[in-house]
């Protein structure tokens, strides 16, 4: 038993309820996205065939951050060919449209919450690492599982946890607190946030998505990641939630926590043998790809 004396206490959150309109507003302060992420993310609603490839190009073009790095990662290990790409426009017609949205949106996971204005304490590369983790491992895992709806895999690994810059926004200080004393003592988060501000960042996480227009099974899928609900027709598989989760909790125990937490031994992994999955290619895989994203985002 751990002396009384040692443990930290959550602390007293002042009791202050949160409505929709505080969450918009504080959205509408967020950086905006770029025309090209705009346009990818509403391929996720539309057929892919009906966004022209070439205007993805153009636009990639004029942005040349993105430009440089969907150069650099296309050319890297994880997706050359033993070709080299020296255009944008060839880039883009050997990535495809879902590949190419995972790249972009990846690469630009820095810059799209780079003018957020968090406390002192937050840790802002800590939380890019964790989403593009999960959204690396959520879009793996929806290669391998049947799940509905897979393209939408990894932009709701991304941005699973946007409720929580939300909150931080808001609160500052508050809510870090409250973040650290819950993961050191394993209380439900989302039950003090509940609590606390009456959303969880789950639920604010899909208010956002619905804010920039994702589909419904993006906005359900960071809605119920700390909690999802099986599906209903064991058939179908996973959920999209149920995908997120397991990615989010597995990038965790693999090191890629929001919170700093001691470093898993060398060789540890989550275990995805209840998913027919095998732990190492699986893990294997997700570091070739997360690995080659990081050094470029």
């Amino acid at each position: 038993m751990v002396p009384t004396a040692f443990v930290t206490p959550v602390p007293y959150v002042p009791f202050r309820l949160i409505g929709n309109q505080d969450i918009l507003r504080c959205l509408d302060k967020l950086p905006p996205f770029s025309p090209v992420v705009r346009l990818l993310l509403a391929s996720l609603s539309n057929d892919g065939d009906d966004v022209p490839l070439q205007k993805v190009a153009s636009l990639v073009e004029q942005d040349t951050v993105i430009a440089g790095k969907v150069l650099g990662v296309v050319n890297s290990a994880l997706y050359n060919r033993g070709t080299q790409i020296c255009s944008v426009r060839q880039a883009v017609n050997r990535l495809g449209i879902g590949p190419l949205r995972n790249l972009v949106l990846g690469l630009s996971v820095n810059r799209i919450w780079s003018k957020i204005r968090v406390s002192d304490s937050f840790s802002m590369l800590r939380f890019n690492r964790h989403a593009l983790a999960t959204a690396t491992l959520s879009g793996i895992l929806a290669q391998h599982l049947p799940i509905p709806e897979p393209d939408g895999a990894f932009v709701a690994g991304l941005f699973h946890d946007v409720g929580q810059l939300v909150l931080i926004g808001l609160f500052g200080e508050t809510y870090e607190e409250l973040r650290r004393a819950v993961q050191l003592e394993g209380e439900e988060l989302d039950e003090l946030e509940r609590e606390s501000f009456g959303h969880t960042h789950g639920e604010i996480s899909s208010i956002a998505t619905g804010f920039w227009k994702l589909p419904r099974s993006v906005q359900a899928a960071v809605r119920l990641h700390e909690r999802p609900l099986p599906s209903v027709q064991p058939r179908t598989g996973l959920t999209l939630a149920e995908v997120v989760h397991i990615a989010d909790k597995s990038v965790t125990a693999l090191g890629f926590s929001t919170i700093e937490v001691s470093v898993p031994e060398d060789g540890a992994q989550p275990d995805l043998s209840p998913l027919g999955l095998d732990n190492t290619k699986v893990c294997n895989e997700f570091l070739r790809q997360f690995n080659s994203l990081a050094q470029f985002s």
